[in-house]
């Protein structure tokens, strides 16, 4: 009954977090990315990258950022969930996060 209550508790919390873009076509134009793929890698980004800590503000990194950061996030879902991502799946996650990436000034 205690971990039911720290689940719903912890879904609570995740939900009234950071808001995940959604991507629209003026997105996947300006970002030269199908449109399909940016929805794909939000729905990964949504499953996946909030399964071991709360959902990262895709904004809050630039691009070579993301680049750095992806890889090793993959890996570790990828160790605790065996076969989770396959190369198409983490390249539209990548392809997401870098749409909505902190833009250089």
């Amino acid at each position: 009954m205690k971990k039911l209550v720290l689940l719903a508790l912890f879904g609570v919390f995740t939900a009234c977090g950071t808001k995940i873009p959604e991507p629209t076509p003026e997105v996947a134009n300006a970002s030269k990315v199908e449109l399909a793929t940016l929805v794909a890698g939000k729905g990964l980004y949504t499953q996946h990258c909030g399964s071991c800590h709360p959902h990262k503000k895709v904004s809050a990194f630039s691009s070579s950022q993301w680049e750095t950061i992806l890889p090793k996030m993959v890996n570790k879902t990828n160790k605790k969930y065996p076969g989770s991502l396959n190369n198409d799946q983490k390249e539209q996650v990548r392809q997401y996060v870098l749409a909505f990436a902190k833009q250089p000034k």
